[in-house]
């Protein structure tokens, strides 16, 4: 509130929106003036009325949306106004809340009216009536007003319809996300058909196979390894759909989870033994929980797995199993590998994401996001975090029983193994192949492949062949292949370290490499990178899977065009006087020709002279005696244009008694009875 002084302090003379405040004013005459300037200035709609409805006054702000003037609308009923002239149920309405606002009470609506543009024009508006009370506490006035809502009106609409396009969206992909989960089970249900089909006759073959060879019975663990592999790969993208779907069902056994972690801990003694991994279980002695003993499994069997995945040779796996305050269990499997950087611990349970950026690393990503689902149904947790000492620390915490209510089986499935032969083809006890013997004569082939069954076929197909050199990764490739240079490299391009083409670009930019061959290996059928590749750095590219039969073919002609080169270049250098001396004489003749060329363009120039200036006339003309091409002495001869003369005969403008005797002459001259002729004739023109 201004103080009375301040008031008094206002300029002598001040004029603002029509309202002029004079020095002399009254104390309450000024209060009116700025009253009706603050009225005035508002942007909204605003107004005072009687209890009848009747216009006392109207802000400027109203007035200038409706295009009236003060005159027009004060001592008149409110609702005769231009602003309700929209329509007569509008001016009905403003009556009727007056009506109600004269009993005291506020009302609120929202109405379309003429409030823009001199009053052409129509917005909407929040309109409110407000009772004004005296000091008895009777209704006095009532005070209108309204706020431009039309953009807000429209921006509401607009993001109405945003909304129902973004739901639209929203089913949509539920749709697709549905479509997509019954594609992988459907397609899942069909692969395990042909992969039982594969897994029962090589089971079969290896169990009765006793008169087997050490190739044959590699080439079939191989088999058998690799199909179950895809099958645990099949089984998990069931389980997922049927998670999606929720539709997975929860069997509760009570089972002593440390005998359980313990039977799954020798399921990985092998692969622990060949890496000379410590595997030690740690915790209490006996620790009964209420969980789904097959899912239980499928959890610890994935946290080994991956430990063991990125636990290097010699390093320590660690699993413990403990109870904690709660009614809850906790279970943890620590590795001595490099950790999960901070960046991944958000998102390492996420489907489809692995451990490592490293294209090399493996796997699908499904198998800790299986573990977050299985643990999610059992309504537990599962975190990483960094373990003391570096390396990952997997967390598991699960309620000790089962929900009220769930069916809980007695006997803890001890009728059930832990583990289904050969879930987890770790392999350790895979052949060793004796690259290390040299056969003179053989081509060398340095093979460039991370997946061991994998780098052993190739070995196998090849090593008939050739000398073949197998490496794990593109940088221990990259220095066999500096040690001593090989006749064909053959590279996978996804491996750890330095993948396939981070290794042949490396070959490729040192000057005192040798050409040698490169045949790609690649799960990735990329039209692009394929072509990429071909154009700068490889000389083939093959795509997974492959048949042994192709990739000999295709290796013995890059060996062959290798081996054709080094010869053909051995015998070069054994001739270097000749190439010199032929290289001289090519060099001389081509500045002979040169020379020949120079004088014959000087030769046209000078004829093209003569023909176009001579006052001879010259034409070329075909056996029919048809011009072909004429210079301008003749075209002037002759009273014809240019482009006239090109095909006009030269027997028929010919007098007519010489024309038999001139088409003689120029058949003569065709058919080579005389090699030219010389006679004067007269033309017609």
């Amino acid at each position: 509130m201004i103080p009375d002084d301040d008031i008094c302090r206002v300029a002598r003379r001040t004029s603002v929106r029509g309202v002029v405040i004079e020095a002399g004013d009254a104390r309450d005459v000024r209060r009116q003036k700025m009253a009706r300037i603050i009225l005035d200035s508002m942007y909204q709609f605003l107004g005072l009325l009687d209890l009848d409805g009747t216009v006392l006054e109207i802000n400027q702000a109203a007035l200038n949306g409706a295009g009236v003037g003060l005159e027009d609308v004060i001592g008149r009923p409110f609702w005769e106004a231009r602003w309700w002239e929209v329509s007569e149920e509008v001016r009905q309405r403003v009556r009727e809340m007056i009506a109600t606002a004269r009993t005291g009470q506020f009302v609120r609506c929202d109405f379309e009216v003429f409030g823009d543009l001199q009053g052409s024009r129509t917005i909407v508006i929040d309109f409110s009536l407000t009772p004004i009370l005296d000091d008895e506490g009777e209704v006095a006035f009532l005070l209108p007003e309204g706020r431009n809502i039309t953009e807000k009106i429209a921006g509401n609409a607009e993001l109405s319809r945003k909304n129902s396009e973004l739901q639209g969206a929203l089913e949509r992909l539920k749709e697709l996300d549905g479509y997509k989960t019954r594609f992988f089970a459907n397609v899942s249900h069909e692969l395990r058909t042909p992969l039982a089909l594969i897994l029962g006759p090589v089971d079969q073959l290896i169990k009765d196979g006793t008169g087997l060879g050490e190739r044959e019975r590699f080439r079939l663990a191989a088999i058998q390894r690799n199909a179950r592999s895809l099958l645990q790969q099949v089984n998990n993208l069931l389980d997922l759909a049927r998670i999606d779907a929720d539709r997975m069902p929860m069997a509760y056994v009570n089972a002593d989870l440390v005998a359980l972690v313990r039977e799954i801990a020798a399921g990985f003694e092998a692969a622990a033994e060949d890496r000379h991994i410590s595997l030690g279980l740690r915790g209490e002695d006996e620790l009964y929980a209420e969980v789904d003993r097959a899912k239980f499994v499928r959890v610890m069997a994935n946290l080994l797995s991956n430990a063991f995945k990125f636990t290097p040779a010699g390093g320590r796996i660690a699993c413990q199993v403990e109870s904690v305050p709660g009614g809850r269990v906790l279970i943890g499997v620590q590795d001595t590998g490099p950790g999960v950087p901070d960046a991944m611990k958000a998102h390492i349970f996420d489907r489809f994401t692995q451990g490592r950026d490293d294209p090399g690393a493996g796997g699908s990503g499904l198998g800790l996001n299986i573990v977050k689902e299985f643990v999610d149904l059992h309504r537990g947790t599962v975190v990483v975090m960094d373990a003391p000492g570096g390396g990952a620390l997997f967390q598991v915490e699960l309620p000790a029983r089962a929900p009220e209510g769930a069916f809980v089986r007695s006997g803890g499935g001890k009728d059930m193994p832990a583990l289904a032969e050969g879930a987890f083809p770790l392999a350790p006890d895979l052949p060793r192949p004796a690259a290390e013997v040299f056969h003179p004569g053989k081509p060398k082939v340095l093979v460039a492949e991370d997946n061991p069954d994998l780098r052993l076929f190739l070995y196998d197909v090849l090593s008939d062949e050739y000398n073949v050199i197998l490496r794990e990764d593109g940088e221990a490739a990259f220095q066999a292949a500096i040690a001593d240079p090989p006749d064909l490299i053959i590279t996978d391009l996804m491996m750890p370290r330095w993948g396939g083409e981070r290794f042949v670009r490396a070959l490729s930019e040192r000057r005192d490499f040798p050409n040698v061959p490169v045949l790609v290996l690649s799960a990735r059928a990329d039209d692009a990178l394929r072509e990429n590749l071909l154009e700068h750095l490889v000389q083939d590219y093959l795509t997974k899977p492959f048949s042994a039969q192709e990739l000999r073919a295709r290796a013995r002609n890059l060996v062959t065009v290798k081996r054709t080169v080094d010869i053909l270049q051995r015998e070069l250098n054994s001739q270097a006087s000749d190439i010199l001396e032929l290289t001289a004489g090519l060099v001389a003749s081509r500045k002979s020709l040169q020379r020949s060329f120079a004088a014959l363009q000087v030769s046209d120039r000078r004829w093209q002279g003569l023909y176009e200036n001579t006052a001879v006339g010259i034409a070329l003309a075909d056996r029919d005696g048809k011009i072909l091409s004429a210079n301008p002495a003749l075209q002037r001869m002759l009273g014809y244009a240019r482009d006239e003369i090109v095909g006009v005969s030269l027997i028929e403008l010919t007098a007519p008694c010489e024309r038999g005797l001139t088409e003689r002459n120029v058949h003569g001259l065709f058919d080579g009875d005389f090699p030219s002729y010389t006679v004067q004739k007269r033309y017609e023109k």
